[in-house]
């Protein structure tokens, strides 16, 4: 959402015998759900998907992507940068041949103070400067689903290790600062995370304990449980 509460939504388009214009997709529309404009971005044949957005210090969007790769048969990581006008300055791709059964995905993507980059895959978190170049990489024990970047420039991650609901914090260098772990049921796991007023997390997921639920999870700033629902 805009500070003029227009909106952005993002995905793929398919190609048809009738319209070639197939790829990545990004569409703006006004507060009553309107098309203000549409954009496609066509840098590879074969599935490609634009996964999560956000917006940047200039006013522009950052993307984070996956296009398949079909002669190497994997998926690669893409971050896609755009003025406010979803006019593309610059594609970067991050194939680093690190994934595990193939599906190196993005799954989150947020501008950090300082007009950098943060985003996740399944299996790591990667921090770029403003251009896309990666300044470092921090391999994860499981699966990185969402992340959220505080005023000090540090990384909060949650995901899943096994049936356990994952929280770590890296600082603004990509070094551990913590990792923790909550399962009081059978499987649990985390799917989303965000900043409270008091300097702590609160996680979103689902667990298993006689069927599926959803999973409501509050920390303190260290990432001890507070409360769960």
């Amino acid at each position: 959402e805009t500070i003029d509460n227009e909106y952005f939504i993002v995905g793929e388009r398919d190609a048809d015998i009738y319209d070639t214009n197939q790829g990545m997709t990004l569409l703006k529309v006004d507060s009553d759900g309107n098309e203000i404009w549409y954009k496609t971005y066509s840098e590879h044949e074969g599935s490609s998907i634009i996964f999560s957005i956000d917006l940047t210090i200039d006013g522009g969007l950052i993307m984070g992507a996956n296009y398949f790769n079909d002669a190497t048969s994997r998926f690669v990581p893409t971050l896609l940068k755009t003025d406010s006008d979803g006019n593309l300055e610059w594609l970067k791709e991050y194939d680093l041949n690190t994934s595990v059964n193939n599906t190196e995905i993005v799954t989150d993507v947020k501008t950090t103070s300082n007009n950098e980059y943060v985003f996740s895959t399944y299996y790591n978190v990667r921090k770029s400067n403003s251009n896309g170049n990666l300044e470092w990489i921090y391999n994860i024990e499981g699966s990185c689903i969402s992340i959220v970047v505080d005023e000090d420039g540090n990384t909060i991650f949650v995901g899943y290790v096994g049936n356990e609901l994952m929280l770590g914090k890296l600082n603004s260098d990509g070094q551990k600062l913590w990792n923790n772990t909550f399962n009081d049921r059978n499987s649990t796991r985390g799917v989303s995370v965000d900043l409270t007023s008091d300097g702590g997390y609160i996680i979103t997921g689902y667990s298993t304990y006689d069927g599926d639920y959803g999973y409501l999870l509050k920390t303190d700033s260290n990432g001890n449980k507070v409360w769960d629902k």
